[in-house]
């Protein structure tokens, strides 16, 4: 009797080793799985964190200091901005009095950012001036130099209007 209540002692603290085992595998495929989610999620740039205050800042670069929307939202017919339509684009109420190459004729959405760009690009964009073709903007987009950080900013604003779009 001894020897068989040995033997099941043995056998149970083997069960348990191999339960802490396993306990442990998990925990660190667990680990392993949430650094890889890290690493592929580096490329992309969001701030959760700070997201209220940076969205806050891209509202005050995008609204009172870029003034887009004078551009990227369409205008009644008294010339007032659709706010319901706030930076979703439109057609380009206004022209140069000499013939500029390349003058826009419409303007993209930029709710949510244009359609096919990343976080990225607008990044990009918005510090270098060149766009996700390559080339700089069409006249009369400014070709904009921001610092990284207030084009994060104003990408994640864009990006906070995406739910609120009526096409989106």
């Amino acid at each position: 009797m001894e020897k068989m209540e040995k033997s099941l002692k043995e056998e149970l603290l083997k069960n348990l080793g191999s339960g802490i085992k396993l306990i442990l595998i998990l925990i660190s495929a667990f680990l392993f799985f949430a650094a890889m989610i890290s690493i592929a999620s580096a490329g992309q740039v969001r701030h959760i964190a700070n997201s209220s205050r940076l969205i806050n800042r891209g509202r005050y670069l995008v609204e009172n200091v870029g003034k887009c929307a004078d551009c990227h939202t369409p205008r009644d017919r008294f010339g007032r901005l659709i706010k319901s339509k706030w930076l979703e684009g439109t057609v380009l109420n206004l022209k140069p009095i000499h013939p500029v190459p390349g003058w826009a004729g419409k303007t993209p959405d930029i709710a949510g950012l244009p359609h096919g760009w990343t976080q990225k690009d607008m990044i990009k964009f918005l510090t270098t001036g060149i766009n996700i073709k390559g080339k700089f903007a069409r006249p009369p987009m400014p070709g904009y130099r921001l610092t990284k950080e207030d084009a994060i900013a104003v990408t994640d604003y864009l990006l906070s209007l995406k739910n609120l779009s009526s096409k989106k």
